[in-house]
């Protein structure tokens, strides 16, 4: 068990959920199938132009083609050996489907990149992402991958704040103001 010893304003509350959370929970990671894997795929690339339109402030229609071209770059063949992995969460210990990911695995370059980690809204702010980011980590080396890269939108913060806490490091940053 896992006990994180920092404290904010109610670190006691703080530090006797997590430990908590951590003898409760019992998440693992399913491997999708691929009719999941498609629908999760279509849902993903409708956040994305969303999340592309807001960023941009671009139309729906314009948002939704280059996310779909983002897509389909990412799934054409490279010279690298590239393994696309989704999976579906599951809490063993209440029986239930907590959240999703999308990581990819470059063999060649031993790095990973996570497209998209998704707790479902119920389940936030319980401590699953914070697992789930262990799981992958544990998996990703267990692969014999050296890193794990993934991007961020600035106004996500729960996200931010959980890769910060899970030690990533910014290795770029693109900002705008408005006028």
């Amino acid at each position: 068990m896992t006990v994180n010893l920092s404290y904010s304003n109610n670190g006691r509350v703080k530090l006797i959920k997590e430990i908590k959370n951590s003898l409760f929970m019992n998440v693992t990671l399913v491997p999708k199938d691929k009719k999941e894997q498609a629908l999760f795929l279509a849902k993903s690339k409708n956040d994305y132009a969303q999340s592309l339109a807001k960023a941009f402030d671009i139309e729906w229609s314009a948002a939704l083609e280059d996310a779909e071209k983002s897509v389909k770059s990412i799934f054409k063949p490279k010279k690298d050996i590239v393994l696309h992995k989704f999976y579906s969460a599951f809490d063993q210990s209440i029986n239930q489907y907590i959240g999703d990911v999308w990581l990819t695995l470059n063999v060649s370059k031993q790095k990973a990149y996570l497209y998209e980690i998704v707790i479902e809204e119920g389940y936030r702010g319980k401590g699953y992402g914070k697992m789930m980011m262990s799981l992958l980590h544990d998996y990703c080396k267990e692969k014999g991958m050296s890193k794990i890269e993934l991007a961020v939108f600035g106004w996500n913060k729960v996200a931010y704040r959980l890769y910060k806490n899970a030690g990533y490091d910014m290795v770029r940053c693109s900002m705008q103001k408005q006028l």
